[in-house]
């Protein structure tokens, strides 16, 4: 898994520059989940504003919860933005030593307080994303690439593909225009995915292996 994903999903990356896990983990612990964002390149959502973000994101938070638990505020139930922004204050004043598996302050925290962030804005910090366009005049960008990644998702021994993108049950070595088509508009979904929706960290990893390529 590269750095970039690292970050998105919120597995440490920041432990590296700190010279080991062991020495930042004892920092953190007596910080606060806020100054953990920050130290994770994180933006706190502002309370005060984006009224429109945090209405995505209160919406969104009914959806998520409702279905993976480790996601879900305790406490008064978060019926409106009001209530959404008042446990993110409360959250994000936590100590980064009392999260764990049982509370998991600091995932929720980065969902629902922090300033969304796409996909492709993640990835486009370490890789190139290949483009999704398909204008006439602009479907032939990346073409060579995106015909090596279709007869790679087309090998029958590749089973991570991407959910709803079916290319066929025999592997493509004449990569046709309808297959770079719809792969680009598959990825173009994935990229513009956002953090605080539901399956953004598998979208990370899917546009990671499917809609970008290395730096070189």
């Amino acid at each position: 898994m590269s750095n970039v994903v690292r970050v998105a999903v919120g597995l440490g990356a920041i432990s590296g520059v700190a010279g080991g896990g062991l020495l930042l983990n004892k920092f953190l612990s007596t910080e606060d989940i806020q100054s953990k964002l920050k130290a994770n390149s994180l933006e706190i959502l502002d309370s005060n504003n984006n009224d429109d973000i945090w209405k995505k994101i209160l919406a969104s938070y009914k959806e998520v919860s409702a279905k993976e638990p480790k996601f879900k505020f305790s406490g008064e139930e978060v019926s409106d933005e009001t209530k959404l922004k008042k446990q993110c204050e409360d959250t994000l004043k936590k100590k980064a030593g009392e999260d764990n598996e049982s509370n998991n302050y600091y995932d929720k925290a980065k969902r629902w307080c922090t300033v969304p962030t796409s996909v492709e804005k993640v990835l486009g910090k370490e890789r190139i994303i290949l483009s999704t366009d398909t204008t006439p005049t602009k479907d032939k960008e990346n073409q060579a690439e995106w015909d090596e990644k279709i007869k790679k998702y087309t090998d029958q021994t590749n089973k991570d593909k991407i959910d709803n993108l079916d290319l066929g049950s025999k592997a493509i070595t004449d990569v046709k225009p309808e297959n770079r088509t719809r792969i680009r508009e598959a990825c173009k979904k994935l990229n513009e995915k956002h953090s605080f929706e539901e399956g953004y960290e598998e979208a990370i990893k899917k546009s990671q292996t499917w809609c970008s390529i290395e730096k070189k």
